[in-house]
């Protein structure tokens, strides 16, 4: 089935979903962005439930000190020291 564009558009938008996932729901669904959504809602618990696998191996502690009187501490992990090193350079 031939799926138009403004409804893959409007897929994509209210769920967040790429393109190519937001196309073949709404071909499962014949065409019905309510069924869609509900397909792409069992797939996103499905790619939820892969990930939660993954181990987080790579981390970091970063400290902040405002003017002697204000700490800030920051833990973040991650899959991937490349995550971690751009995410630290956009907070400090």
């Amino acid at each position: 089935m031939s799926v138009n564009v403004d409804s893959i558009k409007l897929l994509r938008n209210s769920t967040g979903f790429g393109i190519m996932e937001c196309k073949k729901a709404l071909e499962d669904a014949d065409g019905d962005i309510e069924k869609a959504k509900e397909l792409l809602e069992k797939l996103g618990s499905l790619k939820a439930t892969k990930k939660l696998s993954r181990d987080t191996k790579e981390g970091v502690i970063e400290s902040y000190i405002h003017n002697g009187s204000r700490v800030i501490l920051i833990q973040m992990m991650s899959q991937m020291k490349k995550m971690i090193q751009k995410s630290m350079k956009m907070i400090f």
